[in-house]
């Protein structure tokens, strides 16, 4: 009998935690569309130059190439186990990427696989946020997986501690005054990002954003009326958001 109660308990457990996961996906699904209807009916993007898409089916973005030159300044946070879209840069552009991540499994990889094959490859082991101040970077639940966060989007125990900066402040020390792309995978520090650099009205032609659940369907629309006065967004892949600066549209 105790056998029997015990395999009918991990049957139900199975199943009640199948039945959860689809409903997430199908609520992210939802969330989806409706943003894209948002964007489509409402946006209407006006940009009609071309986009390539540059780097892995997993680390890659669309990039209006035109507005890159080889003297462009691209940023590039949350590098991960993948710089397939920052090397895709370099090669097309022939110019400086900045690589940014203060995970130890992402430094360890840059340094074994490509701190010396690719000169115009700069990385810098640090995080970016809305402040310059050390954070907790909490690992996700899947130990096999890279990208730890900020917002803690997966709501684990275990962290590290980093140093974070402002993107003004990273600027400042590199001697930037403007940047020419910006491309962030943070894992939810995005959303207090952003809207730091408008408050500080920092000068940047195109920026590529994932949207890392969960975060409500209002505060993503909050998110993109706050940038609408500076920027416009021209793509939509899935998550992976591009927006490039009004003065091009």
């Amino acid at each position: 009998m105790t056998n029997d109660f015990n395999l009918y308990y991990k049957i139900i457990s199975v199943t009640k935690n199948i039945l959860i996961t689809t409903i997430k996906l199908y609520i992210t699904h939802i969330y989806y569309k409706l943003l894209q209807i948002y964007i489509i009916l409402v946006k209407r993007p006006s940009y009609n130059g071309k986009l390539t898409y540059l780097g892995t089916k997993y680390g890659g973005w669309f990039v209006p190439l035109n507005l890159l030159n080889q003297d462009s300044i691209c940023y590039s946070f949350g590098i991960g186990e993948d710089v397939s879209f920052d090397i895709s840069l370099i090669e097309q552009i022939n110019c400086y990427v900045y690589g940014f991540d203060p995970t130890p499994r992402s430094i360890e990889f840059v340094h074994a696989q490509f701190s010396t094959k690719f000169p115009k490859f700069i990385f810098h082991p640090i995080g970016i946020w809305s402040a310059d101040e050390e954070m907790k970077f909490y690992e996700p639940k899947i130990s096999e997986h890279v990208s730890h966060s900020i917002t803690n989007l997966q709501n684990t125990k275990n962290y590290f501690i980093a140093n974070c900066k402002k993107l003004s402040t990273i600027m400042k020390e590199l001697n930037h005054s403007s940047i020419n792309l910006l491309k962030m995978d943070v894992e939810g520090a995005e959303m207090f990002v952003i809207p730091n650099i408008i408050e500080e009205s920092i000068q940047i032609d195109i920026i590529n954003v994932e949207l890392d659940r969960p975060f409500s369907f209002r505060k993503v629309l909050k998110l993109i009326k706050q940038m609408e006065n500076e920027y416009t967004l021209i793509k939509m892949n899935f998550w992976d958001l591009t927006f490039i600066s009004n003065r091009f549209v």
